[in-house]
């Protein structure tokens, strides 16, 4: 699908190769002044407390409880309170979580039988919103012909071989400032977090960059992302932010019509198909401000992640720095083992029986894929970190037609970075006890502070 995608619009995505700018003391500064809220779970407050801590000991006794599919009552499933993250009635609308890769896997590709239009509720609703309007789309809350022709226009800018230029020329870049300022901190006797002062710079310098937006920007921009994405628990909070996010990409839209650059808004601007503009004005803006905080909110939590695991396993982050050729199956693993992104909804459109479960038309169904990626049936032990285990692919970014379109750009981050760190920090180690790092959030897994040191 990529590569006609390629051919079927005019444009060259080749032609979004913005140069990195502000590494610098400016940048620094930015990082420094981080406010604590950004660095936060969007949904812990909606949260039992234990599900926000860790919610796989609870739901896993569930699976083997239940089964693989659960029925709710009043948001509790098998005993387990659950957030409402979609915002959907729940007195109404029967509610269920998909707890096995087996179950999500006949739910994902059954694409006439499950359906994403209407799953997300309230926050899919406001991706598209703007000042009270519905003024465009996104290819995630679609089905059928609309999501397929978004789809393979994202593909074009997104897909796997443009992305990889694109991480030579930019996240290598980033990341490796990033570990040279870290170090330096380290070794002047300052604190350093791989969360402040690597994860969360890093995919918004490179999100930013490629989109072309200021850097200095980065609190004002990660918090509304955060807002708008939260829409489904907050609904007005969620609307003022996509409001506040519209009306920037609009005039930045506006800017590019004028004085065109080297940055995906100006691709939004000029991509054509069939000799008309393939997204107007409005278009444009909500993909961008889609775009942005997608690109953000889940890879720097899911790098985050990935790097306490292979921190907390030394033998692990040993090997890697031995051969870096294992980056990728320590990526893999860490987005199996300990993914950001936790959930994905579905909607059933006829009465249907999947694992085991009658589920009735209008059905709202909950894929938990951070337990779908530890299901017994399909991986070995797998509540054990191993990045030697042999590969069966994970479903953190889900399978089938509706699969992440921004995964290649996460994986590549990821593996940058982790790549980066074996060959400039093979003495880096957590500076506290992997236990002691908090991670919170459902919807989201958000690790709080991940303090490292050189040894």
């Amino acid at each position: 699908m990529q590569e006609a995608a390629v051919h079927d619009f005019g444009g060259d995505p080749g032609l979004i190769n913005p140069d990195v700018e502000g590494l610098d003391g400016s940048f620094d500064r930015i990082i420094q002044e981080i406010p604590q809220t950004l660095i936060r779970a969007a949904d812990d407050w909606a949260l039992d407390p234990a599900v926000s801590a860790d919610p796989y000991p609870l739901l896993k006794d569930v699976r083997d409880r239940c089964g693989y599919v659960v029925r709710g009552e009043n948001g509790v499933f098998g005993g387990v309170p659950l957030s409402n993250n979609w915002g959907i009635d729940l007195a109404g609308t029967p509610h269920f979580i998909v707890l096995g890769v087996e179950e999500q896997d006949a739910i994902v590709k059954d694409t006439g039988r499950f359906r994403n239009e209407d799953a997300y509720g309230a926050l899919g609703t406001a991706q598209g919103v703007a000042h009270g309007e519905m003024v465009g789309t996104i290819p995630t809350v679609n089905d059928g012909q609309p999501h397929d022709f978004l789809r393979d226009f994202y593909d074009t800018f997104l897909n796997v071989n443009t992305m990889a230029v694109r991480s030579r020329r930019l996240i290598g870049p980033i990341c490796e400032w990033l570990i040279e300022r870290m170090v330096a901190r380290l070794k002047r006797g300052d604190a350093a977090c791989l969360v402040r002062d690597l994860a969360l710079p890093l995919t918004y310098k490179a999100m930013s960059t490629m989109l072309g937006v200021p850097q200095d920007e980065l609190p004002t921009f990660v918090a509304l992302g955060e807002k708008l994405f939260s829409a489904g628990v907050n609904v007005e909070e969620g609307a003022k932010a996509g409001d506040a996010l519209f009306d920037f990409f609009y005039s930045e839209v506006q800017k590019r019509k004028r004085e065109p650059g080297k940055d995906a808004l100006t691709y939004f601007v000029t991509a054509r198909k069939d000799d008309e503009r393939m997204l107007n004005d409005a278009q444009a803006a909500i993909t961008a401000r889609f775009i942005l905080p997608a690109g953000i909110e889940t890879t720097w939590r899911g790098l985050a992640l990935m790097l306490l695991q292979i921190l907390a396993h030394r033998e692990q982050y040993d090997d890697v720095c031995q051969d870096p050729m294992l980056a990728r199956r320590a990526v893999e693993e860490g987005l199996r083992y300990a993914p950001s992104g936790f959930v994905t909804p579905r909607l059933a459109s006829e009465d249907m029986v999947v694992g085991g479960c009658e589920i009735p038309e209008g059905g709202h169904l909950t894929i938990l894929q951070g337990i779908t990626n530890r299901d017994p049936r399909r991986w070995e032990n797998p509540d054990v970190f191993d990045i030697h285990r042999k590969f069966k692919s994970n479903r953190t970014f889900n399978t089938g037609v509706h699969s992440c379109a921004g995964q290649h750009l996460a994986r590549l981050e990821m593996m940058t970075c982790l790549q980066l760190f074996a060959e400039h920090l093979p003495n880096l180690h957590l500076a506290i006890e992997p236990e002691r790092v908090e991670i919170r959030g459902f919807q989201v897994r958000t690790p709080l502070r991940i303090p490292v040191c050189l040894k």
